[in-house]
């Protein structure tokens, strides 16, 4: 990643996962945050946290994102639901609600 003024960056991406075990791993991302690494040496700096959380109820899986900027007083909320294999109509399993 090159930034005109500043030098040259690495974007670094940690995740960490609800169920990290193998045995319960099923993709469903706890944390992301985003940081920034200057190539020649220095201080890494964090960009933003997204928050992941999950409830399922009625045939329904909801999924929240909560993204922060660092410094940042304010959060992005992005909401997904999505039915699951036990919803009562068949034709909604899998489809975003």
């Amino acid at each position: 990643m090159r930034f005109s003024r500043l030098g040259t960056y690495t974007l670094i991406t940690d995740y960490s996962y609800v169920n990290s075990a193998a045995s319960l791993f099923n993709g469903d991302v706890a944390q992301v945050v985003r940081k920034l690494r200057p190539v020649a040496g220095g201080l890494m700096t964090t960009l933003s946290t997204e928050t992941h959380s999950y409830a399922v109820s009625g045939g329904v899986k909801r999924e929240e994102i909560r993204i922060t900027a660092t410094g940042s007083p304010h959060t992005h909320l992005e909401i997904t639901e999505t039915w699951t294999g036990e919803a009562a109509e068949p034709l909604n399993r899998g489809r975003l609600r």
